[in-house]
């Protein structure tokens, strides 16, 4: 008869295959910014708002690696949003002008002066 090998003992700890958390969860799991709004949502004023703390945040250099990975990503999406909105209202921010010989050129809105 055979005899049965001995079974390795188990490693405490993470699995090596164990999936890593998503940076989302880990701003929630820290009570960063607790329910956090999609970036995608936050109006202009919000969203730059939220991109000054981060970075004051991050300027102070205490926070653990994983938390100050998921600030900088948080921050690139706002910055990504800030930047959109702004370029949205630029766009707003355009006129249609006439020119001489009938069409039209785009133009930089400039307002009327009171004067």
């Amino acid at each position: 008869m055979a005899k049965a090998k001995p079974q390795p003992k188990a490693k405490s700890g993470p699995k090596p295959d164990a999936a890593v958390e998503p940076v989302a969860e880990l701003l929630q799991a820290s009570g960063a910014y607790g329910q956090a709004q999609p970036v995608s949502e936050l109006p202009f004023e919000r969203a730059f708002e939220q991109l000054a703390e981060l970075v004051a945040e991050l300027e102070q250099g205490d926070l653990p690696l994983e938390e100050s990975l998921a600030r900088f990503e948080r921050g690139q999406a706002l910055a990504a949003r800030c930047s959109e909105l702004l370029e949205s209202a630029e766009l707003k921010l355009k006129q249609l002008s006439q020119e001489q010989g009938g069409g039209f050129i785009e133009t930089d809105f400039e307002p009327e002066s009171d004067e």
